[in-house]
């Protein structure tokens, strides 16, 4: 065989082996952040809650939270409560708000890969609803 039968010959069988094995580098799901959005905001007697929807995207849910700023949108950092860690539809209390406020929420979601987050949901908070003691003295 000359060289250049031999170099066909190698490429060809190369091509061949390389077709033959099928092999994913990243499992499907891996690298996937959830899907996170408020679907609603309710006002129950004096807790306002936060109706959010996520998606785990084939991903455990790690942790979840709401962030919430005055008037704009907030940071992470701002105002952070953090709840279990779960998917699904449910509604998360927001306390601490006072009445007759511009409130901004961001919901949030992460698995062990980032953290995904919903768009900024404005609502302004009913006049009579106030900060109220969990206990009484």
């Amino acid at each position: 065989m000359n060289y250049y039968n031999r170099s066909i010959f190698i490429l060809i069988s190369l091509f061949i082996v390389l077709q033959s094995c099928k092999f994913d580098l990243f499992e499907e799901n891996e690298f996937v952040i959830p899907t996170v959005n408020i679907l609603d905001i309710e006002v129950q007697q004096d807790t306002v809650f936060i109706i959010v929807d996520i998606i785990d995207n084939g991903n455990p849910i790690e942790v979840i939270g709401i962030a919430y700023e005055q008037g704009k949108t907030p940071e992470i950092t701002d105002n952070q409560q953090f709840y279990g860690a779960t998917s699904g539809t449910f509604s998360i209390p927001v306390l601490r708000l006072e009445g007759g406020i511009d409130y901004t929420f961001v919901a949030f979601a992460g698995n062990e890969y980032s953290i995904g987050y919903s768009e900024p949901t404005s609502f302004t908070t009913p006049d009579n609803l106030g900060f109220r003691a969990l206990c009484e003295l």
